[in-house]
Protein backbone atom coordinates (compact mmCIF):
# COMPACT_ATOMS: atom_id res chain seq x y z
CA UNK A 1 0.00 0.00 0.00
CA UNK A 2 1.59 3.33 -1.26
CA UNK A 3 1.52 5.88 1.60
CA UNK A 4 3.88 8.64 0.28
CA UNK A 5 3.17 9.89 -2.77
CA UNK A 6 5.64 12.12 -4.77
CA UNK A 7 4.99 15.59 -4.87
CA UNK A 8 4.74 17.96 -8.03
CA UNK A 9 6.36 21.18 -7.76
CA UNK A 10 2.63 22.72 -7.98
CA UNK A 11 1.33 21.13 -4.86
CA UNK A 12 1.88 22.99 -1.63
CA UNK A 13 4.42 22.10 0.74
CA UNK A 14 3.86 18.52 2.51
CA UNK A 15 3.34 18.88 6.42
CA UNK A 16 5.16 15.77 6.73
CA UNK A 17 8.60 17.43 5.24
CA UNK A 18 8.69 20.27 7.65
CA UNK A 19 8.52 17.66 10.99
CA UNK A 20 10.36 14.72 9.37
CA UNK A 21 13.73 14.26 11.49
CA UNK A 22 16.58 15.22 9.58
CA UNK A 23 16.68 15.68 6.00
CA UNK A 24 14.70 13.48 3.23
CA UNK A 25 16.53 13.79 0.23
CA UNK A 26 15.34 12.16 -3.04
CA UNK A 27 17.39 11.83 -6.43
CA UNK A 28 14.60 13.97 -8.05
CA UNK A 29 14.30 16.62 -5.48
CA UNK A 30 10.53 16.27 -5.30
CA UNK A 31 9.52 15.73 -1.61
CA UNK A 32 6.97 13.22 -0.42
CA UNK A 33 3.54 14.30 0.99
CA UNK A 34 1.33 11.49 2.99
CA UNK A 35 -1.53 10.39 1.65
CA UNK A 36 -4.41 11.90 3.51
CA UNK A 37 -6.75 9.12 2.79
CA UNK A 38 -4.42 6.47 4.19
CA UNK A 39 -2.65 8.25 6.91
CA UNK A 40 -2.95 11.39 8.99
CA UNK A 41 0.08 13.94 8.50
CA UNK A 42 0.14 13.80 12.78
CA UNK A 43 -0.22 10.33 13.16
CA UNK A 44 2.66 10.12 10.39
CA UNK A 45 4.84 12.87 12.34
CA UNK A 46 4.37 11.01 15.93
CA UNK A 47 5.40 7.60 13.85
CA UNK A 48 9.03 9.30 12.61
CA UNK A 49 9.89 9.84 16.33
CA UNK A 50 9.70 6.26 17.00
CA UNK A 51 12.66 4.07 17.60
CA UNK A 52 10.97 1.71 15.23
CA UNK A 53 11.45 4.32 12.59
CA UNK A 54 14.64 5.13 13.72
CA UNK A 55 15.96 1.70 13.04
CA UNK A 56 13.91 2.06 9.39
CA UNK A 57 16.21 4.98 8.95
CA UNK A 58 19.46 3.71 10.33
CA UNK A 59 18.99 0.22 7.84
CA UNK A 60 17.91 2.59 4.66
CA UNK A 61 20.32 5.36 4.92
CA UNK A 62 23.14 5.48 2.52
CA UNK A 63 26.01 7.29 4.79
CA UNK A 64 27.37 10.21 3.63
CA UNK A 65 28.52 13.29 5.05
CA UNK A 66 24.72 13.53 5.99
CA UNK A 67 22.90 9.89 6.31
CA UNK A 68 20.54 10.32 3.01
CA UNK A 69 17.20 8.05 2.71
CA UNK A 70 16.03 7.70 -1.05
CA UNK A 71 12.49 8.66 -1.94
CA UNK A 72 11.79 4.79 -3.10
CA UNK A 73 13.67 3.62 -0.06
CA UNK A 74 11.07 5.59 2.02
CA UNK A 75 8.43 4.15 0.23
CA UNK A 76 8.98 0.53 1.19
CA UNK A 77 9.45 1.63 5.01
CA UNK A 78 7.07 -0.64 7.33
CA UNK A 79 4.39 1.75 9.07
CA UNK A 80 1.45 0.42 11.32
CA UNK A 81 -1.62 1.42 9.93
CA UNK A 82 -4.40 2.02 12.30
CA UNK A 83 -7.79 3.26 10.71
CA UNK A 84 -8.04 6.88 10.39
CA UNK A 85 -10.39 7.24 13.37
CA UNK A 86 -7.88 5.11 15.75
CA UNK A 87 -4.73 7.29 14.39
CA UNK A 88 -7.01 10.14 15.47
CA UNK A 89 -7.30 9.03 18.78
CA UNK A 90 -3.65 7.87 18.94
CA UNK A 91 -2.77 11.36 17.90
CA UNK A 92 -5.33 13.17 20.55
CA UNK A 93 -3.41 10.80 23.13
CA UNK A 94 0.12 11.86 22.60
CA UNK A 95 -0.92 15.18 21.72
CA UNK A 96 -2.36 15.54 25.94
CA UNK A 97 0.98 13.42 26.89
CA UNK A 98 3.50 15.53 25.03
CA UNK A 99 1.69 18.71 26.38
CA UNK A 100 1.54 17.38 29.84
CA UNK A 101 5.77 16.24 29.73
CA UNK A 102 6.10 20.16 28.33
CA UNK A 103 4.32 21.45 31.51
CA UNK A 104 5.89 19.40 33.95
CA UNK A 105 9.23 19.79 32.15
CA UNK A 106 8.72 23.47 32.44
CA UNK A 107 7.78 23.25 35.89
CA UNK A 108 10.85 21.07 36.99
CA UNK A 109 12.81 23.96 35.03
CA UNK A 110 11.41 26.63 37.30
CA UNK A 111 12.02 24.12 40.41
CA UNK A 112 16.23 23.56 39.36
CA UNK A 113 15.96 27.58 39.08
CA UNK A 114 14.57 28.20 42.40
CA UNK A 115 17.26 25.44 44.01
CA UNK A 116 19.75 26.99 42.25
CA UNK A 117 18.91 30.64 43.87
CA UNK A 118 18.43 29.00 47.57
CA UNK A 119 21.85 27.64 46.79
CA UNK A 120 23.88 31.01 45.48
CA UNK A 121 22.50 32.65 48.90
CA UNK A 122 23.33 29.66 51.09
CA UNK A 123 26.80 30.31 49.62
CA UNK A 124 26.59 34.23 49.86
CA UNK A 125 25.67 34.11 53.14
CA UNK A 126 28.38 30.85 54.62
CA UNK A 127 31.05 33.62 52.86
CA UNK A 128 29.48 36.31 54.13
CA UNK A 129 28.42 35.66 58.02
CA UNK A 130 29.92 32.20 58.30
CA UNK A 131 28.48 28.57 59.02
CA UNK A 132 26.55 29.47 62.11
CA UNK A 133 24.35 31.84 60.49
CA UNK A 134 23.57 28.89 58.56
CA UNK A 135 22.83 26.88 61.23
CA UNK A 136 21.43 29.37 63.10
CA UNK A 137 18.36 29.70 60.68
CA UNK A 138 18.09 26.45 59.36
CA UNK A 139 17.20 26.29 63.03
CA UNK A 140 15.60 29.28 64.35
CA UNK A 141 18.30 30.30 66.44
CA UNK A 142 19.45 33.29 66.67
CA UNK A 143 22.82 33.52 64.86
CA UNK A 144 25.72 34.75 67.13
CA UNK A 145 28.99 35.90 65.54
CA UNK A 146 32.34 35.20 66.72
Amino acid sequence: MQLLQQRRRSDQPADLLRRLPGRLSTRRRDPLRPDRRKVLPDYLHYFTQSHAFQEQVRAHAVQSTIANVSAERYGNFLIPLPALEEQRRIIQTLDRQTSATRKLIAHSERQIERIREYRQGLICCAVTRGLRAITAVATGEKATTG
